[in-house]
């Protein structure tokens, strides 16, 4: 099975079971750039307990954080829960995370790149906290307002 076959198993697992799911990470960048992208990332509103519910045999890799590692076939793919972040005590890791249903939660915490981006494998629907409809109307992803953003953001700027 291939990690975007297992991704998509996920996503539709947890959608059939009452869950919102979405693609996030690397593989939303590779995807909209019409690029394979190298692995791929689930975030979903499953609480930690629910994913091992739902994928027997998947390991805790971020218990504290809501991430699960679900392998299948030689696949794996990273499923988080939706999280709020607290406050930063070394600037990295928060001192405490909150579980979220709604994804705009999850979004929100994370910076202004491709990371800050969701994408739904079925519809295609690119969601995020901020209105990107109106910063990139033309999906045109790359801010034309930051000087740098291939230096400044490396492979997570779509451009």
């Amino acid at each position: 099975m291939s990690p975007e076959a297992l991704a998509r198993h996920i996503v539709a697992t947890l959608r059939q079971s009452g869950h919102q799911a979405w693609l996030v990470g690397g593989c939303v960048r590779d995807l909209l750039l019409g690029a394979a992208p190298k692995d791929f990332d689930v975030s979903t509103d499953a609480p930690p307990h629910r994913l091992l519910e739902l994928f027997p045999g998947a390991g805790c890799v971020g218990a504290h954080f809501g991430v699960a590692l679900v392998r299948r076939e030689g696949a794996s793919v990273e499923v988080a829960t939706f999280r709020s972040d607290r406050d930063y005590a070394d600037g990295r890791r928060p001192t405490a995370v909150r579980f979220e249903t709604d994804p705009r939660q999850d979004v929100l915490r994370r910076d202004f790149t491709i990371n800050g981006l969701m994408l739904d494998p079925e519809s295609g629907e690119v969601l995020t906290g901020w209105n990107w409809n109106a910063i990139c109307p033309t999906r045109d992803f790359a801010p034309n307002w930051y000087p740098r953003p291939q230096v400044e953001f490396g492979s997570n700027i779509l451009a």
